[in-house]
């Protein structure tokens, strides 16, 4: 059995997969629709045999979410959840200069359960003013991840979020789930990786039933918002991903990165692994390397 602390690690590694499996296909097709994009990230996922074929976030299809803008019209991107029909990848959105794009993995460790999300924002087009709020969103989401403390209540993180977003003029009110009926959240608890799953949750981990190991994940994640009491303990991965959309430019894209928090022994690391993305479509020059 893995220790709380292989499993934030097994969680952080499974992270870092997705962002590779994203790279490989970015690397190859800069000119492509969701739908299809979606198709070579799920073969890309089939040939990993750490991780299950689909991703645990489903709908949308496989556990992938694809967006892509028009070059001139970012509604496209305005979603409240990925997992309305009308948001999966379709074969009419596709991806061009000038497009902003946003694309998630939500894949699972085939051993452990765990899980390791990787979200992120890209951009293909040169206008100065989405640049920097593409760069202030994500700077700012950094920002949330350093005021993680051990013993911190998430309702604590996540009224510090607020704050912060509202004093530089964003907001994030997309940001809710079907599953946390109080409002906007930050982000939710890895399962798992912060306390020891029971014996029956071990049997549907061992058990080979991915429908219904995914239902358990859902379940069994604790979500960073306004009311949620949980202190964050010395071993535990969580997320911090937000929706950030400013809130006098609403011409300005709705931007989604996706951070990973992890807590092992007491000492905190954050992270992303955006930076071969970025620097493959050249925005290393104003995101950082991340």
């Amino acid at each position: 059995m893995k220790t709380v602390q292989e499993r934030v690690d097994i969680c952080v590694k499974t992270k870092k997969l997705s962002a590779g499996l994203i790279r490989n296909v970015l690397s190859e097709n800069l000119e492509i629709s969701e739908a299809k994009f979606r198709d070579l990230l799920h073969e890309e996922m089939k040939k990993e045999p750490e991780i299950y074929e689909g991703g645990w976030y489903e709908p949308p299809p496989f556990g992938i979410g694809v967006l892509f803008s028009k070059t001139d019209d970012f509604a496209r991107l305005q979603y409240d959840t990925l997992r309305e029909g009308k948001f999966w990848p379709g074969e009419n959105h596709v991806l061009k200069n000038g497009s902003v794009g946003l694309i998630y993995l939500s894949p699972v460790n085939r051993e452990t359960g765990i899980i390791g999300e990787f979200g992120t924002t890209i951009y293909l087009g040169k206008d100065e003013k989405i640049k920097k709020h593409l760069g202030k969103s994500l700077n700012l989401l950094e920002k949330v991840a350093g005021y993680v403390e051990v013993g911190m209540e998430f309702r604590e993180l996540h009224n510090s979020a607020q704050k912060l977003f509202v004093e530089n003029g964003l907001n994030n009110e997309r940001t809710v789930t079907y599953t946390d009926k109080v409002g906007t959240n930050l982000g939710h608890t890895i399962p798992w990786t912060h306390e020891e799953p029971t014996s029956e949750e071990v049997n549907t981990i061992k058990g080979g039933n991915f429908k219904r190991l995914k239902g358990l994940i859902s379940s069994k994640r604790i979500n960073v918002n306004g009311e949620e009491k949980f202190k964050i303990p010395e071993n535990i991965a969580f997320t911090v991903e937000v929706r950030l959309e400013d809130s006098e430019e609403r011409k300005l894209p709705l931007v989604f990165f996706h951070l990973i928090v992890a807590v092992k022994n007491g000492k905190k690391n954050t992270y992303s692994y955006f930076g071969e993305i970025f620097k493959l479509l050249e925005m290393d020059k104003y995101m950082g390397s991340n």
